[in-house]
């Protein structure tokens, strides 16, 4: 799997409050899935490159509950924030719309 990696932890909680993935993070996974795509600075250690460029790119956001991780793309991720009752994603609600789920 390729792309930009979000990742959260519950905490031990059955829900991820969608306050905790921030507006700048929504808006970083959406440009590097757009055609303007973003610079991202990496440690450039044992001549790895300094930067690295995403451009058209999927965007994910990785949430881990106490039993599982799930794989949610950022573009459904920010939907689910804004068509939802609740102020937070029940882990019942991010499998369903989860594109990957690993039991642990």
């Amino acid at each position: 799997m390729e792309g930009s990696f979000e990742l959260k932890d519950t905490l031990s909680k059955d829900y991820l409050s969608f306050s905790d993935v921030k507006p700048q993070q929504i808006a970083y996974g959406m440009r590097i899935r757009g055609d303007k795509g973003a610079l991202i600075r990496v440690v450039g250690l044992d001549g790895n490159p300094d930067y690295i460029g995403m451009v058209r790119q999927p965007s994910w956001i990785v949430i881990k509950f106490p039993w599982f991780f799930c794989i949610i793309s950022v573009e459904r991720f920010h939907l689910e924030s804004q068509l939802s009752k609740r102020r937070s994603l029940t882990s019942a609600r991010a499998k369903d719309i989860s594109v990957v789920v690993i039991h642990s």
